[in-house]
């Protein structure tokens, strides 16, 4: 990944932001904050352009933290709901990829660590939510998962 795509995260968030902002001055609408008067729903409702800049701002935020933190940050920053899929990981130790593979499908994987395929494919899309692993498109596979992974973490942080 290019360095520059931090100062792009950051340009993503500043200038959707800027958007929301605009938004909410013009219409006299309060800033966002948890204060108990607050609206709970502010950002919503505003028409598709003001929820393209929500969502926007949302993901450029969680990949720029996530990048930030780095790989061994952001393990160590998860809840505790959500090691789920990294106790499963360390459990049955599905960063060995078999045959010294870099990526494999979940059948592969599963018939590898014991487990049955769609317990290994709702793992590890736990575990791709979180950056650990990523799904690889698979032009033999026309479903709305692909079949392959690989890492995305270095598969030795979890040793």
């Amino acid at each position: 990944m290019s360095s520059k795509r931090i100062l792009e995260l950051a340009n993503i968030i500043h200038s959707n932001t800027e958007k929301i902002d605009a938004h909410l001055t013009s219409n006299r609408l309060p800033t966002p904050s948890f204060a108990a008067d607050n609206p709970p729903k502010l950002l919503f409702g505003h028409g598709p352009e003001l929820d393209t800049a929500r969502q926007s701002v949302v993901d450029a935020t969680d990949e720029l933290q996530a990048l930030m933190l780095g790989p061994t940050g952001l393990l160590s920053s998860l809840f505790h709901n959500s090691l789920l899929s990294v106790q499963a990981i360390i459990r049955f130790n599905l960063t060995e990829f078999p045959d010294g593979k870099e990526e494999v499908t979940f059948g592969e994987l599963a018939a590898g660590c014991g487990l049955n395929e769609p317990e290994v494919k709702r793992l590890l899309r736990h575990a791709m939510a979180y950056r650990i692993f990523h799904s690889v498109p698979n032009k033999q596979v026309f479903d709305d998962f692909p079949d392959l992974i690989n890492h995305l973490m270095n598969p030795r942080l979890f040793v």
